[in-house]
């Protein structure tokens, strides 16, 4: 009998199912960014990390960055600086001519068939009288050099830096938005993924009394609108926690509740 690990990414053989998810990302892809929060324990770090094993063979060089114990826009300019070398690019470009090439043309292609305005964005970012900031500096730097690479920059946990950054400074969190947003905007071959968690689990650890189903999908339609699809990702989560001993399945009145409260005082301390 095969043995699947709980709790962390599932990566190699541990990985399994999810074809048409990750077919659909590949393709979205060859024509944009892409962001997909979910709710914790759905498995999008076992996504990323497939996303970055897949990668080379379609012609990326893929890297997957847990980001959320960055605290400025310096620190995550520098991990992205550090984490892409440009001897590592050249390598890469080296050993794998064939399928990067084959990853221009698939791009180049859905660029002909996208509106002129899509592309050619010019990039920096006003300051008014203010001295430009270093990790400005550093940020445009490196923008040019990274962006027009066969990149994929796979960002988990970005909603818990964006927090933190917010908090330290607002106004170096907008910044470092608007930096991305014109990045996003502009041609290149590079692609960036942010995911992070919108964490009903949080939602449960703070009523004592648990959740209705009912208010369980008003939280999470607020990021799946779809109502269909909001009832089958709350089944599917449901289901989940419940195997691996995180919430009870719903009572008589439809309510969902952590199974204990040292569990969901655990939870409280760790995660919220």
């Amino acid at each position: 009998m095969a043995i699947m690990k709980l709790g962390n990414p599932a990566t190699g053989e541990d990985f399994f199912g999810r074809t048409q998810e990750l077919g659909d990302l590949w393709r979205y892809l060859e024509s944009d960014h892409i962001r997909f929060p979910g709710v914790r324990r759905l498995g999008k770090t076992s996504i990323l990390r497939r996303l970055e094993g897949e990668a080379a063979d379609r012609g990326l060089l893929a890297k997957w960055l847990d980001v959320s114990n960055i605290n400025s826009a310096k620190e995550f300019v520098a991990l992205l600086d550090r984490e892409f070398p440009e001897n590592a690019i050249k390598r890469f470009l080296s050993d794998k001519a064939q399928q990067v090439g084959g990853w221009f043309k698939r791009i180049r292609k859905i660029d002909a068939t996208l509106p002129d305005a899509v592309g050619g964005v010019g990039f920096g970012i006003e300051f008014g009288t203010d001295a430009v900031p270093e990790w400005q500096k550093a940020a445009n730097t490196l923008h040019s050099r990274l962006h027009d690479q066969p990149l994929l920059i796979l960002l988990d946990e970005f909603p818990v830096m964006l927090k933190k950054l917010i908090q330290r400074d607002r106004q170096e969190a907008e910044q470092i938005l608007s930096w991305l947003r014109i990045w996003r905007q502009s041609s290149g071959s590079c692609r960036f993924v942010f995911t992070g968690s919108i964490g009903l689990l949080t939602h449960l650890s703070r009523q004592p009394e648990g959740l209705t189903l009912d208010e369980l999908s008003s939280r999470l339609s607020k990021r799946e609108p779809d109502p269909d699809r909001c009832a089958q990702r709350l089944q599917e989560l449901l289901v989940r926690l419940t195997d691996e001993g995180y919430t009870s399945t719903p009572d008589g009145n439809r309510r969902v509740q952590f199974l204990s409260f040292p569990l969901r005082d655990w939870w409280n301390r760790n995660h919220v």
